[in-house]
């Protein structure tokens, strides 16, 4: 009896809970069948809130119907922008938040909205920004505020830009045509095409329109273009570190903290503290990971460090890095491996590398002598006596002999599969699919042992559980296959 009492209960509940939401919907539906016939138009807007009007006026309700801005404006945006809406009644305008409350009042030309809680309003000749998250506003002279970065806004007056802090206190005087923000440095251009640098962080002018061209890399590294078109480069104070001098600069990669400089056909390298730290002496310079340098000098290459030491000789046809934390080199049209301090790990004796894991790359005489070495001690695990190798798959690799068969190798150079087959495909799941003929697929386990007849006319990889899917002919007549059957072998029964 009490279980059936508290089965009860429980539906009881359930119903009270149905009864309360289909409450609820009516209650919703006919608010909004009686804000229907009370409006004219209703719009959606933000924060659950609509935009309604009502005999030619605009205001906004809530979901409940409750006025929240005045039905009593000709223009109401659709949707609130930081949480207010700038309304317009008679060309004047005014802010309200989203709660109703009047922000300005409506007496001002134009509002516009800076950020999220910075607006900008014109009341005749009175500019004024308010910051409303910090309750803040100040008075400027100008005819348009843009927004610059968190600390400063450029302000117009004139068609002319200046920049003020947010607590109203000019900066810049409005005396450029345009301003333009570049890490700590504000850039200006007078009405003469002069640029104009001045540190935020320091509070002061870096260059006062000695040049016309100006490129900054970093807080102490400006470049700077003279009359006769030549770059040097100046620091955070203005002051001249490298003089006029180069043809062309630019940046090797993005994040790279160097500067590659030309002076004609000739390059060197400057840091982001405008010095020269490699001259112009090489045809080309590309920058490594590490921190070094791949350098070109009378078409041989080499590397150096960032003192222009030589790390290795300048000697080499061509020099690529970042190859699995490897270095590779050619010289003589041979191809050799290094390691990142610059160790023989495969001697330059070979027409081709490729790295086939973290321990075993595989070297090319020809096109058809592969043998492979082992990269953490450098010595060779087998000659170059194969035809071809593959990659590794749960540690062996299918290879082709000189007779034209596949067998497998391990990671230590071992034949441990004899090549005897016609074809071998890779290990999964610790199965692989050979073929002794046309057509003539099996399966064989990493011991080499022979799971299946070859029988099969496909035969797919294995899955985890053993699985695999084959195909067979028959029904031969007069020399040709009538159909193909296929199902599937669990290999784990084999």
């Amino acid at each position: 009896m009490l279980k059936l009492l508290m089965i009860y209960d429980i539906i009881q509940g359930l119903y009270n809970v149905k009864e309360n939401i289909k409450l609820c919907f009516r209650r919703k539906n006919k608010i909004r069948l009686e804000n229907n016939m009370k409006y004219d138009f209703i719009y959606d807007t933000c924060k659950q809130l609509r935009k309604v009007m009502k005999d030619g006026f605009w205001g906004v309700i809530n979901e409940q119907g409750d006025v929240i801005i005045p039905i009593v404006f000709d223009k109401v945006p659709l949707y609130c922008y930081g949480g207010h809406f700038i309304c317009e009644k008679e060309n004047k305008q005014g802010l309200y938040d989203i709660a109703g409350k009047e922000i300005l009042p409506v007496e001002c030309e134009v509002i516009c909205r800076l950020e999220d809680c910075l607006f900008c309003s014109i009341k005749g000749d009175i500019t004024t920004v308010h910051d409303l998250e910090k309750n803040f506003s100040f008075e400027l002279e100008c005819d348009n505020v843009l927004p610059f970065s968190k600390e400063y806004l450029i302000f117009e007056k004139n068609d002319m830009q200046g920049l003020v802090d947010r607590k109203g206190k000019v900066v810049i005087n409005p005396e450029y045509a345009s301003i333009e923000r570049s890490l700590v440095y504000a850039v200006a251009t007078d009405t003469k095409n002069k640029i104009h640098v001045y540190n935020l962080k320091k509070n002061k002018w870096t260059i006062t329109g000695e040049y016309n061209e100006i490129k900054i890399f970093g807080e102490n590294c400006i470049c700077v273009r003279d009359k006769k078109k030549r770059f040097g480069f100046v620091d955070s104070n203005g002051t001249c570190k490298i003089e006029c001098k180069y043809t062309t600069v630019k940046i090797p990669r993005p994040g790279d903290k160097i500067i590659l400089v030309f002076i004609k056909d000739k390059c060197g390298i400057v840091d982001l503290s405008s010095n020269e730290i490699i001259p112009v002496m090489y045809q080309d310079l590309t920058p490594m990971r590490g921190g070094a340098l791949i350098v070109k000098s009378e078409g041989r290459v080499g590397i150096v460090n960032k003192s222009n030491q030589i790390k290795l000789p300048i000697k080499y046809e061509q020099i690529k890095e970042g190859i699995d934390g490897f270095i590779l080199v050619e010289e003589d049209g041979k191809k050799g491996l290094l390691d990142l301090e610059y160790k023989t790990i495969i001697p330059p004796e070979y027409e081709d590398i490729c790295i086939l894991n973290s321990n075993v790359a595989k070297v090319s005489r020809g096109y058809f002598k592969q043998g492979l070495y082992n990269l953490k001690t450098g010595k060779i695990l087998c000659d170059t006596i194969y035809h071809e190798i593959s990659y590794f798959h749960e540690g062996l690799a299918a290879v082709l002999n000189a007779e034209r068969h596949w067998g497998y190798l391990d990671e230590a150079g071992n034949e441990v599969i004899a090549c005897k087959y016609h074809n071998a495909g890779n290990f999964k799941n610790g199965y692989a699919v050979v073929s002794k003929g046309y057509n003539e697929h099996g399966y064989i386990n990493k011991a080499g042992e022979e799971l299946t007849d070859f029988i099969y006319f496909h035969a797919s990889e294995v899955d985890r559980n053993g699985m695999a899917r084959v195909s067979v002919r028959c029904g031969k007549t007069n020399e040709r296959w009538k159909k193909v059957i296929s199902g599937a072998i669990n290999l784990k029964e084999k």
